[in-house]
């Protein structure tokens, strides 16, 4: 993972813990309330809000980097570090990393998903990610099996413009890569 995308991640767990008035949150659901907001910004704008690579796991789809820099095992990790702290399975915000890597339409998404979800749990939340069309399709179990961007259009109603949004996600990534952020690692 990208320093850059390390930072957005921590800033987007920011937004949420925010918006729900929290210091500290279950790690299940600050992932699933992300992966939820980054699917209706996909279904919105043709773009995830981090880019962050997507699995199907046993609760659900998981952001695979978001959950590293919760672990501590991603690049990127001292950045997500320096803003939050895993005990058991919450996450406490030690300082608050801001939203200067957000665009304003991203910070309304997740705060909109954050209200939307307010009176779920982490379990409901899960519950609530089994029904999407991209989780039915590629999990097996006992695996974490990636997700591709093309079935998370195609789940979302993006179907038409699948192919125009693959080539422009994957242009905007090799620029990153190239000219701003350094290797994806």
């Amino acid at each position: 993972m990208r320093q850059q995308q390390a930072l957005k991640v921590a800033q987007a767990a920011g937004v949420l813990m925010r918006a729900e008035a929290t210091t500290d949150m279950n790690y299940m659901r600050l992932i699933k309330l992300r992966y939820v907001a980054d699917r209706e910004n996909l279904r919105q704008s043709g773009r995830t809000i981090t880019g962050d690579r997507v699995v199907a796991m046993k609760k659900g789809p998981v952001l695979s980097g978001m959950l590293d820099l919760i672990k501590g095992q991603a690049v990127g990790s001292e950045i997500w570090q320096k803003f939050f702290r895993t005990v058991h399975y919450r996450v406490e915000m030690r300082e608050n990393p801001g939203v200067s890597e957000l665009s304003k339409f991203e910070v309304e998404m997740l705060e909109s998903v954050s209200r939307q979800y307010e009176d779920c749990d982490e379990w409901d939340l899960v519950e609530k990610t089994h029904e999407f069309e991209e989780w039915r399709k590629h999990f097996q179990e006992g695996t974490s099996v990636d997700i591709p961007l093309e079935s998370l259009l195609m789940a979302v109603g993006r179907a038409d413009d699948a192919d125009r949004l693959i080539k422009e996600n994957h242009d905007r990534e090799a620029f990153e890569q190239f000219f701003c952020r350094g290797p994806v690692v």
